[in-house]
């Protein structure tokens, strides 16, 4: 007679890329979900110390710096990422522009009240993905303030590339949830 092997739950609740996460791994070798799992979150922190808009040595900060001045060299991720917010710019008319997120300095979230059309006035001219000169090696913001923020795929892509590795590596039952993004 056969024995029905146990499968476990292996997971993980934390905090990374502005939300609340959660990786759960159903598995018969808890041992190796927990070797996946431990890869999954270095690829969190990887991917948000790589991405993320509010560290001054990210990739993202080093583009904004260089924005003006010089093209950033970029690697094939950061090309990834580049043609898929081109695609949803242009597929989206122009509405989605990952250059738009200067406007964070205008708006906050403890704000009770609109800014000053003057402020606005002043950043709107750092806005404009159609200006932005690009290709798989480099990028260039051509005005100084320009910058790029992945905030409306960033976690989407990540959470999609975390679940196809763990697919093809033979996990099929869990989830990966990342702020309600969920694969």
């Amino acid at each position: 007679m056969n024995q029905a092997r146990e499968y476990s739950k292996t997971s993980a609740s934390f905090r990374a890329l502005g939300t609340n996460n959660e990786i759960v791994l159903v598995a018969r070798d808890a041992a190796e979900a927990r070797m996946y799992l431990d890869w999954a979150l270095q690829e969190v922190a990887r991917f948000e110390a790589k991405y993320s808009r509010y560290r001054l040595d990210s990739l993202v900060a080093q583009i904004r710096d260089d924005a003006g001045r010089r093209p950033t060299p970029i690697d094939e991720e950061t090309a990834t990422l580049l043609h898929l917010v081109d695609g949803l710019y242009h597929s989206s008319q122009g509405r989605f522009d990952c250059t738009s997120g200067v406007l964070r300095r205008a708006w906050h979230p403890d704000q009770t009240s609109l800014p000053s059309q003057e402020l606005l006035e002043r950043l709107r001219p750092l806005i404009g993905w159609g200006r932005v000169s690009w290709d798989d090696r480099e990028l260039f913001l051509p005005i100084a303030g320009m910058e790029v923020d992945f905030g409306g795929i960033g976690k989407e892509y990540i959470v999609d590339s975390i679940a196809a590795y763990l697919r093809d590596h033979g996990f099929n039952c869990g989830y990966v949830n990342f702020g309600g993004d969920i694969a």
